[in-house]
């Protein structure tokens, strides 16, 4: 209860379903888990010098005690501007576009 209401009273109030009221704390707590997420990998992005992709931080971000999933991880990258692939560039060496000779 909250206060002296029932969280069953208050969704008859505010004209709300109580599966609506619990999906909405639902929906809060990812952003909530994605605000202690983002410095961690901005500290690991720093520390390894931007050379780890998303794959990389994932491993780490567990090493340390932070279990996440690496479609989490790329998704934040992303959204911060972060290519979350091959953060130092190697994927176009990989693909043979490097530059040396033809």
């Amino acid at each position: 209860m909250q206060g002296k209401l029932s969280i069953e009273r208050m969704c008859q109030l505010a004209c709300v379903s109580r599966a609506g009221f619990y999906r909405s704390l639902q929906e809060r707590e990812p952003v909530e888990e994605d605000m202690e997420v983002r410095p961690m990998i901005r500290t690991i992005v720093t520390e390894h010098k931007r050379r780890y992709g998303y794959r990389r931080i994932s491993a780490e971000l567990r090493r340390r005690g932070m279990p996440v999933n690496h479609k989490r991880v790329a998704r934040l990258m992303r959204e911060a501007g972060s290519p979350p692939g091959a953060a130092g560039g190697t994927a176009e060496i990989v693909r043979g576009h490097h530059g040396f000779g033809s």
